[in-house]
């Protein structure tokens, strides 16, 4: 795996991309990014995950911090185990935070990555306050020529696993199906 930190040192032709925070890199989490690898794979294309060195929430509204499940390096390290070819890391900074949605997609996501695919989950959001959202993005996959795949939560006792669960049920001391959805055995 590739680690970038600068976007300006990238360019690529064909990729397969997902974007997120990732943090704990869960079981829904590892789900999207083998899918990314699978379908870049069979197509010829790049494996490419995009994720923020901190927490977007936190550098948006420092007053109402939100705790992260695991430190960038350690999210790396699970990444890296996913087999992806590149990982870029984009320092999460007001330039990037005041990216309309249209502008993040047509400058980095198409134009410097080349994305012919993109997969997120349905509860994407992208570009300045949030403004972009899966129905957003199937739009500019129309206008700037890209697939767009989006893949259904993941649930475990019928719970939806995501970092927000996980963080909720940390908090309330119910190590056991955290650990399950992070896909670590039981603490």
């Amino acid at each position: 795996m590739k680690l970038i930190r600068e976007l300006s040192d990238l360019k690529l032709e064909k990729s397969a991309v997902t974007i997120g925070n990732f943090d704990g890199v869960h079981l829904g989490h590892q789900r999207l990014i083998k899918r990314v690898v699978s379908e870049a794979r069979s197509s010829g294309y790049t494996s490419v995950v995009l994720t923020f060195d901190k927490q977007p929430k936190n550098f948006i509204n420092p007053r109402k911090e939100t705790r992260i499940i695991t430190p960038l390096h350690v999210k790396i390290e699970k990444i890296k185990t996913l087999n992806v070819d590149i990982l870029i890391v984009i320092n999460f900074s007001q330039h990037f935070a005041s990216l309309s949605p249209e502008d993040f997609i047509h400058n980095i996501i198409c134009d410097q990555l080349g994305a012919k695919l993109v997969i997120v989950g349905p509860d994407f959001r992208f570009g300045k306050n949030r403004a972009g959202n899966v129905d957003a993005l199937r739009l500019l996959g129309k206008k700037f020529d890209f697939t767009l795949k989006i893949i259904p939560f993941l649930r475990i006792e019928e719970v939806k696993v995501s970092s927000t669960e996980i963080r909720h049920l940390l908090y309330k001391g119910e190590d056991k199906i955290a650990s399950m959805m992070l896909g670590e055995a039981a603490i």
